[in-house]
């Protein structure tokens, strides 16, 4: 483990290395005053998070030993103010039709190449169903991307093959996607990720999903931690990770699930994979999501007044305590 004062000085020198301009520059940064940032809901320990992130390998990847698992995705990165445009945009849409968005969906898929991948979608209460379901807009419609959960395939409708991503409310690291394409990413993640991995764990996480407003809580939360710091926080990782299997996680034990982990300027270089958390004293703790595995930190402290990290979401499957 790098001390303190090492962490910083690489932290630093790898940030004015790379030049590159951030969400906020310095100069912005250093004219804004630092407060204390508010600990929103579902933010973890970073050694949690490592559980996660190594749990992931060794009971979805390492199982498979195919060339396909071989290179699959770790981590997917957005950049922020994509994030917060999309956040806008899906509460203007939901206002102008009068749709009450319950939820923020993150669906879990794979794309033509069989690599992991998460896309974002608004959710609401399907009265007809009963549940509450990820959607989108197509042709001035609402358009479902899945049915009952525990369903191995959303079917796709040939109004919906027709529709284009002028009104689409879905969100992919590359942009906004159709209806369509995402119900066959949904789909190809049960052939390629869900299916063969059904002696592992039946039924594993599809959907993961906040209560509406708690991501843009994490979101004020990370921006102002930056700001505080003098971090040039450029985007955030959506990395995959997978409950432990004992009874404590109770109904999500060794259930897929996803943290987030904040990024400096660096990810917009190309090396989207890695990101930091802050530990004690406002430490800085270098998370590279290239790696197999990562070794537990021994961070003088391993509670929550300054990590980085959230998680703790609803799955489906299972369906979880609404409350939550």
């Amino acid at each position: 483990m790098k001390t303190k004062s090492f962490l910083k000085l690489s932290f630093a020198i790898a940030v004015l290395t790379l030049g590159i301009a951030s969400c906020e520059n310095e100069s912005e940064t250093t004219n804004q005053e630092a407060t204390i940032a508010k600990i929103p809901k579902k933010i973890i320990p970073v050694n949690k998070a490592i559980d996660e992130y190594n749990n992931f390998y060794n009971t979805r990847i390492a199982p498979l030993q195919n060339e396909d698992s071989a290179i699959d995705n770790r981590a997917v990165w957005f950049d922020l103010q994509t994030l917060e445009n999309y956040l806008q945009k899906i509460e203007a849409v939901a206002q102008q039709k009068g749709i009450e968005i319950t939820d923020l969906g993150f669906v879990l898929g794979a794309d033509h190449n069989n690599k992991r991948t998460v896309f974002l979608a608004p959710m609401t209460f399907d009265t007809a169903s009963g549940i509450y379901r990820a959607f989108s807009i197509d042709n001035d419609k609402i358009t479902f991307l899945h049915a009952n959960p525990f369903d191995d395939y959303a079917k796709i409708t040939n109004e919906v093959k027709l529709a284009n991503t002028d009104q689409s409310l879905i969100l992919s690291s590359k942009g906004y996607i159709s209806s369509a394409k995402a119900i066959n990413m949904y789909n190809t993640y049960y052939d390629t990720k869900v299916k063969p991995l059904s002696d592992v764990i039946k039924n594993d996480t599809r959907i993961c999903f906040y209560k509406k407003g708690v991501f843009k809580n994490y979101l004020d939360y990370i921006k102002q931690q930056a700001v505080n710091n003098k971090i040039n926080l450029s985007g955030l990782n959506m990395v995959f990770g997978v409950y432990g299997k004992d009874s404590s996680f109770g109904a999500y034990a060794n259930h897929q699930t996803l943290f987030f982990a904040p990024t400096f300027s660096e990810a917009k270089s190309g090396n989207n994979n890695t990101s930091y958390t802050l530990g004690a004293d406002d430490e800085i703790i270098i998370l590279d999501f290239n790696k197999t595995n990562l070794e537990k930190t021994f961070s003088t402290r391993n509670d929550l007044q300054s990590t980085s990290l959230a998680n703790e979401l609803n799955g489906s499957p299972p369906r979880g305590d609404e409350g939550i």
